[in-house]
Order: C-alpha cells, then sequence, then structure tokens
C-alpha cells in the first residue's frame, strides 16, 4: 500500500512538472541561457578592425535572467580602444567591464533593459574595435584573434564571417573550414562552428597579403577652428601619421563641407603651389617614395569654411548656434591623442557649449576653448553644439578705440616733426657681420657645389668610389666647421632688425627645402634602380625635383646679392 502511495505521489509530481512547463530532466544538465552568435569582423584599409558579435541568448530557467557575462583573452585587450553593446531596437546598453581584473580572460557583462522569463530571447550586438588584431609579419600580414568569444555557458552555435579588400589574400589552414567568396567587391570569408566550449576560445592566426593594405599608428591630431569678427571661420588640421607596414604615397583625407582655399603644409612649408577645394583630398609628402615603413609623416591643412553651412541665426541681434566637429575624416583609424582649440574673438558671448570644454584661457582680443580627448574612433561622438550672441558693436567700438589711439599717436608725431628738424630713419646696416656671413656662406656654397660635380663625376665614371667618398668626407667636414661658424653670425643679424630675422628665415627655408630635395632624389635613385618604377615616371620625379632645387637656390641667391649690396 505504501509503494502504491509513493507512485503515485511521483505520477502527480511528474505532471504537475509538465504543467508548469519547466524542462525536462535529461543526462545532460541544461544550461542556464543558451547563446547563438553571429561575428562580423571587418579589416579596415588602415589596419583597424571592427568585430561585431551579434548575441541571440535564451533564458532557460524559471528565475529571470537580467546580463550576461563574455570574456576575451586578456593580450587582446592591449589594442582595444572601443567597446560597447546595443539592441536590434537600437538602445545603448550598460557595459560592465574588467570583472576580474586577476584572471586571464578579460569579462565584461552586458545589461538588459529588462529581464527575460523563462523561454524568452532577446538579441544585442557588442561592437568592439582593435588596433592589434592586423599586424605587419613577413611577406605582408597577420590576422590573430579568436574564433568565438569565451562564455560561461556551452554556446549553441557560431557563424563568423572575416571581410577584407578586394586585393586581399589569405593562406587558410587546415584546421578551418573556411568558405572565401567576394562581395560588394571585399573578400569574404565565412566559418560555421556547430558549439563553442564554456570558458574556452580557440585562436585563429591568418596570413594575408595585398597591395592595398596598410597599417597606421595617429598618435597626435590637433584641430584649431577661428572664429574671425567678419564672421568667417577658418580651420587648421595638423596630423601625426606613423605608417608601420608597407609605403605609402598618398592619404586621403575627408574635410569638412563646403570647405575652401585648401592648402597643405610640412615642417619646410607648402606643398602645393595653388589652393584646392575639398571636401576631397589627397596629401603625400614633397619628396618620392611617399611614407616609408616605421616613418612618421606630419602634415597641416589650412582651410575656410562657409559660415551658412554651420551657423544658423536665432535671433536678428546676435543670436546664433553653431554645430560642428571636434575633427572630421574619422572613418579609418583611432587618434590616440586629439586636441581641438576653438578660438572666439572678443565679444563673443557664449551661451551654452556642447560638450564643456576641458580648459579655457583668454587674450586681449581671443578666447580660447580646449578640448583633449584620447583613444578616438570612429565610434567617438564628436559633435560641438555652440550658442552664442555676438556684439559687433563692442568688438567694432574696440577696434574705434584703437584707431583713434593711433590717430592721437599720428597728431602728436606731427607736432613733434614740426617742432623739430626731422631725421632720417635709417635701418643700422651692420656691414662688418654682413660682410663675414657673405664670404662664409659663399665658401660653403663652394662647397656644395664641388660635391654636386664630384657626383656628377662618379656617376660618368670618372671618379672612382674610392676617391670620391675619401673627398666627400673632407669637404662634408669643412662644410661642417663653416655651419658652426655662421650659427652665430646668423644670430647676430637676426637680433639687430627685423628685416635681416625675415632675409635669415627666408634662407633656411629655401636651405631645408633643397636638402629634403636632394634626399628625396637619392630615394628616387634607388626606386628606380631597382626596377620599382619606369623611366618615364624616373624622369618626370626627377625634373620636378630639380625645378624644386632650382627655386630653392634662385631664394638664396637672391637674398645673397642684397646682403652683398649692404654689406659693401
Amino acid at each position: 500500500m505504501r509503494e502504491k502511495v509513493i507512485v503515485g505521489t511521483a505520477a502527480l509530481m511528474m505532471i504537475i512538472l509538465l504543467s508548469i512547463g519547466l524542462p525536462a530532466v535529461t543526462g545532460e544538465p541544461v544550461p542556464e541561457y543558451t547563446v547563438e552568435v553571429n561575428r562580423v569582423a571587418e579589416i579596415g584599409g588602415w589596419g583597424l578592425v571592427t568585430v561585431n558579435d551579434t548575441l541571440t541568448v535564451r533564458n532557460n530557467s524559471t528565475p529571470p535572467l537580467g546580463d550576461i557575462p563574455i570574456g576575451l583573452p586578456r593580450d587582446l585587450t592591449k589594442g582595444l580602444r572601443y567597446l560597447a553593446a546595443m539592441d536590434d531596437q537600437n538602445r545603448l546598453l550598460t557595459v560592465e567591464r574588467d570583472l576580474d581584473s586577476t584572471s586571464e580572460t578579460y569579462w565584461f557583462k552586458v545589461n538588459f533593459p529588462r529581464t527575460l522569463a523563462y523561454n524568452e530571447t532577446y538579441r544585442f550586438t557588442v561592437t568592439s574595435v582593435f588596433t592589434n588584431v592586423l599586424v605587419p609579419a613577413a611577406g605582408g600580414f597577420e590576422y590573430r584573434f579568436v574564433t568565438t568569444p569565451v562564455l560561461r555557458v556551452k554556446g549553441a552555435s557560431e557563424n563568423m564571417t572575416i571581410i577584407a579588400g578586394a586585393e586581399s589574400k589569405f593562406m587558410i589552414p587546415q584546421e578551418f573550414n573556411f568558405t572565401e567568396s567576394s562581395e560588394g567587391g571585399r573578400v569574404h570569408l565565412r566559418g560555421y562552428f556547430a558549439s563553442m566550449e564554456p570558458y574556452t576560445a580557440k585562436s585563429i592566426v591568418l596570413n594575408m597579403t595585398s597591395t592595398t593594405q596598410f597599417v597606421v599608428r595617429v598618435p597626435h591630431v590637433s584641430r584649431e577652428i577661428r572664429f574671425g569678427e567678419g564672421g568667417t571661420i577658418r580651420v587648421s588640421d595638423t596630423y601625426d601619421f606613423e605608417n608601420l607596414a608597407g609605403s605609402i604615397s598618398t592619404i586621403q583625407i575627408t574635410l569638412p563641407q563646403n570647405s575652401s582655399n585648401v592648402m597643405a603644409y610640412d615642417l619646410v612649408g607648402p606643398l602645393w603651389d595653388t589652393p584646392q577645394q575639398g571636401p576631397d583630398i589627397s596629401v603625400g609628402p614633397r619628396y618620392p617614395g611617399g611614407i616609408a615603413t616605421n616613418r612618421t609623416f606630419t602634415f597641416t591643412l589650412k582651410y575656410q569654411l562657409d559660415p551658412k553651412t554651420y551657423v544658423k541665426q536665432i535671433q536678428w541681434w546676435g543670436a546664433s548656434s553653431c554645430k560642428f566637429d571636434l575633427l572630421s575624416n574619422l572613418k579609418y583609424w583611432v587618434i590616440d591623442d586629439l586636441e581641438t582649440t576653438v578660438i572666439v574673438p572678443d565679444g563673443f558671448d557664449v551661451g551654452s557649449i556642447s560638450p564643456a570644454p576641458s580648459s579655457t584661457s583668454s587674450s586681449v582680443f581671443y578666447h580660447d576653448l580646449k578640448y583633449d580627448m584620447t583613444d578616438v574612433t570612429p565610434y567617438t561622438n564628436l559633435g560641438l553644439s555652440l550658442e552664442y550672441n555676438y556684439a559687433p558693436f563692442w568688438s567694432g567700438s574696440l577696434l574705434l578705440t584703437w584707431v583713434a589711439l593711433v590717430e592721437l599717436v599720428a597728431v602728436a608725431l606731427v607736432v613733434v616733426v614740426r617742432m623739430r628738424k626731422p631725421a632720417a630713419l635709417k635701418i643700422p646696416v651692420p656691414s662688418d657681420k654682413l660682410k663675414q656671413f657673405v664670404e662664409l656662406y659663399d665658401g660653403r656654397t663652394a662647397l656644395r657645389l664641388e660635391l654636386d660635380r664630384m657626383a656628377q663625376d662618379l656617376a660618368r665614371g670618372a671618379l672612382n668610389k674610392h676617391e670620391y667618398r675619401r673627398r666627400r668626407k673632407t669637404i662634408e667636414f669643412r662644410m661642417g666647421e663653416l655651419d658652426r661658424a655662421l650659427q652665430p653670425v646668423r644670430q647676430e643679424l637676426k637680433a639687430s632688425h627685423p628685416r635681416y630675422g625675415e632675409m635669415m628665415l627666408r634662407m633656411e627655408r629655401a636651405e631645408a627645402e633643397m636638402d629634403a630635395t636632394r634626399l628625396g632624389e637619392e630615394h628616387l635613385k634607388t626606386q628606380y634602380r631597382s626596377g620599382k618604377i619606369s623611366k618615364e615616371a624616373y624622369d618626370r620625379a626627377l625634373e620636378d625635383l630639380n625645378r624644386r632645387i632650382d627655386r630653392a637656390r634662385q631664394a638664396v641667391e637672391t637674398t645673397l646679392v642684397t646682403l652683398r649690396e649692404e654689406a659693401r
């Protein structure tokens, strides 16, 4: 009788359990939740890798589920520059990072907007940006990552896609059953994983070659936005580009809309003879061969913006709003350090500004609003919203005050001149220093010409390499002595009068132009001898270099003629 009661009770309990919908008992314990993953890793043309993991989570237990932890190997976080999660309704989710700093796995937790009931599903996407997944390697590049995210439960399945440029070619290990296809002008590698073991992630290393792939680092960018008294907007952007792999001939930059009078500069001077129109431009070094591996190229872009595009008048008397970006053209790389300065004139009363500046400073006529940001990615919000009142009367009255002061000084000078005999104003001419400078510089020029003549003799076989090196060493030693002797004389001339300072600066710029062009000429010859460029391209580039040297030499000679005449 007792056994019948027990059997009946057990049967009744089974019926009750089945009626409330609890999962059936099997030999393998049912996980708290299951996860399906769709991973898309996109390799950008400049080396940035963006990973989008779309996870579909199903709650298998009666307790509500409000979050799940996800992990990746900790060594990958050295290049992790961005991490965020968003669901399929475009709601930004809260991500708690580095849950256990002692673990070899970097765990982060994604919190749901509401808890999931039993058997309910939820889909969201985790976006991460890396700078150390695609790295330079012998003969090309290596893609180093993991096939799946790390989970604390057994993952149901994963579809994985790796996207790269059209010219990319991969060496796929036999252990991975990937299919390769070309879609939308890009290469797609696809793989499928039937299950994912908990607390594990399988590493994947793919060798890759491409003629259009680069890996760069952008350690610093600075932008200056200057509002003029007349309503003009002038912008100056300075970039530092470090090339980590390959040779880069030009860098494509997208400027803000309606940008005009665009000029590019390097440390020597202008890179173009005439201004260009934006927004899409290309910038490259002044010397042939582009940016070599492990070299940094620094350049500045200066341009004007149409105020009608970015400034809207709120009220008829001075109240306006402006929407702009702290930096544009941020699709392809990560910037380690971004510095943006907004310069506004006196009388420019800022009502509201978002985001708030990191610091502010003021001078007599202008006020600076400075922003400092680090790890700036294509997902960083760089929008700047500014509402202000500009009182042109205040700015104009300040100008009128200075005009009145200048007129007052002018009247006083007229009175003084009439009361005393006018004396001719003359610039003191340091003839001895000018003569010394010209003699030293003439000697240096003669040695430079001798070096050029020796190089020509070496090229046509009239001078052997041993003799050329011996004589070149002697001449360069003598040129070094002359440079050291010229330096104090040059400084004394600069200090004697601003006019001579401007002349010295003009000569220094021309000298730097000639030195940079000569380096470019040597690089060009090396490329031509190795067969990397054709004879026609070599002749055209060499002709351009010679024109640059001639212009710089003419600037030096013109200045020397003036100095020589004043030294008499």
